[in-house]
């Protein structure tokens, strides 16, 4: 038996219950860094965490993305991205154009006001971030990203199998 699964067998717990307990801890530390963010945007910002995180794909991609992009990015419907377009193109943050390519398609992308905002809120995201981590070190936080990114990669490998 492997070492860890010792230490695991040896404190009673099977490799099944601690999966599921690791499992419920993701989706506290989740739920937990969601409200912080969705709280801080709302009062700091008067915006929400979606409209961050369409920013925040836009600003990865200067040259725009299409609609449906931006919601492959971001793991939801065109729709939602839609919803979330419309105040955002209002407020002069993004512009939508047709598409060269299928007239169909819009064209997103960020208009210079809102790269400047995006970039001044993406640093403070970043500290609030860092905030969030404060109760692990440095070589703890990279032990995790580490740990995730390894649980991720044949997670991500399954992608798109469930009905």
């Amino acid at each position: 038996m492997p070492p860890d699964e010792q230490t695991a067998a040896a404190a009673g717990q099977s490799r099944a219950k601690l999966a599921l307990r690791a499992w419920l801890e993701i989706l506290a530390c989740r739920k937990q860094i969601d409200g912080q963010l969705r709280r801080r945007l709302r009062d700091r910002y008067r915006s929400t965490l979606p409209r961050f995180d369409v920013a925040a794909a836009l600003y990865r991609h200067p040259d725009g993305l299409t609609m449906g992009e931006v919601a492959r990015h971001l793991m939801v419907t065109k729709g939602n991205i839609t919803a979330i377009a419309a105040p955002l193109e209002a407020e002069g943050i993004i512009e939508r154009e047709r598409s060269g390519r299928d007239r169909r398609s819009q064209i997103v992308r960020l208009t210079k006001q809102g790269r400047r905002s995006f970039a001044a809120r993406a640093k403070v995201h970043e500290g609030w971030i860092e905030e969030l981590f404060s109760g692990l070190t440095t070589d703890e936080i990279a032990e995790l990203d580490r740990l995730l990114a390894k649980l991720n990669g044949p997670l991500k490998d399954s992608a798109g199998t469930d009905d």
